[in-house]
């Protein structure tokens, strides 16, 4: 079972169109009376009881996101916490008794987990042309904010979605391969199991050692031009003499 994230700009929500638009300001209207007593009212200097005009400047938009807030936290709604995990974050293991025989229960939290997104980065090396050991700067960028339409309410287009009959993976199996009838052994698959009755398939078998394992995928990304930009950028600012080293985590999980 696999998760989707695409970027912004890639949601047909968030395209513009290239018409353009104009807009007036309403002009207010006051009565006959009301704007003859303005009209008589004489100007006169402020008075030293009054308070100075406040130069302050004061933010009506309210507080940014912190982008690094958005990170995925690793814990979902449900109450569950990762069991274990590798040492850079690619994988995620949980382990509880009720994700193994309530097919519900598995469907939620996978619904939870496919809401956040990959955790992709990229990292840039500037090596020392002459002696080719000497790191002049490493640097880490992460990208996952990036990845939100609209960072202050988390909003960002994803999909949940099963494995197809022709995806090679295991399917109750110890080996990869096709859904019976496409490739695989044993009578022909009838449909395409969705993710509810892949969660009902895997709470009802017995099997002793059983996996149920949930891939986030980011599609879209031209993780070439992000990278050659980059570099464009570290080159103008005469480091062009040095190697440069680029290395793109996509921050595909599985858990």
């Amino acid at each position: 079972m696999a998760s989707s994230q695409t970027p912004p700009h890639l949601d047909s929500e968030s395209v513009t169109s290239g018409q353009t638009s104009t807009s007036q300001m309403p002009m207010h209207h006051y009565p006959e009376d009301q704007r003859q007593q303005q009209n008589a009212t004489p100007y006169t200097d402020r008075s030293e009881d009054d308070p100075p005009p406040s130069y302050t400047v004061v933010d009506n938009e309210g507080p940014h996101a912190n982008p690094f807030d958005l990170l995925p936290s690793s814990s979902s709604s449900l109450g569950l916490h990762p069991f274990k995990g590798t040492s850079n974050d690619k994988v995620v293991y949980y382990l509880d008794k009720r994700l193994d025989t309530d097919p519900e229960f598995l469907e939620q939290h996978i619904s939870e987990l496919a809401k956040e997104p990959p955790r992709p980065y990229v990292r840039i090396q500037g090596l020392d042309r002459k002696s080719g050991k000497g790191v002049d700067f490493d640097i880490h960028i992460e990208l996952t904010p990036l990845l939100y339409q609209e960072m202050a309410t988390r909003r960002s287009w994803r999909r949940i979605r099963a494995v197809n009959n022709f995806d090679k993976v295991r399917r109750g199996t110890a080996s990869m391969t096709r859904a019976p009838g496409f490739g695989g052994s044993g009578p022909p698959e009838e449909g395409t199991p969705g993710v509810a009755q892949w969660c009902y398939r895997y709470c009802a078998s017995r099997a002793g050692l059983k996996v149920f394992v949930l891939e986030r995928r980011l599609t879209g990304w031209d993780f070439a031009l992000v990278g050659s930009r980059l570099e464009s950028l570290i080159s103008g600012s005469d480091y062009g003499d040095d190697l440069l080293s680029r290395r793109f985590r996509r921050g595909d999980e599985g858990g």
